[in-house]
């Protein structure tokens, strides 16, 4: 909006309500802004879940740490000199059945 569309909409708004009541009028479009934006913050913090403590504490962290390793041992991978075996049967002379 340009300067001269405010200045034409204030004096529009003082010749309707008159001059006594704008000030009033303003308060409480001020209050009405300020519990909407209450209310949309009150909605946006309930969609969002607060976070779940991720942080342990330290005594519990340190002692956590050897239990799980002796829970789960580590696995060994497979040697690779054991032979693959072929997804395809043969026969005795090492050809492919067809």
């Amino acid at each position: 909006m340009r300067p001269s569309h405010m200045i034409v909409l204030v004096l529009i708004l003082v010749l309707l309500f008159g001059a006594s009541k704008l000030p009033d009028l303003a308060r409480s479009l001020g209050q009405s802004v300020k519990i909407l934006r209450k209310d949309l913050r009150d909605l946006q913090d309930e969609d969002d879940p607060k976070p779940a403590q991720v942080c342990a504490p330290q005594d519990s962290a340190q002692q956590a740490a050897p239990q799980a390793a002796a829970m789960n041992p580590p696995v060994a991978a497979p040697s690779p000199t054991q032979p693959q075996q072929s997804a395809m049967p043969t026969n005795s002379a090492g050809g492919e059945l067809k």
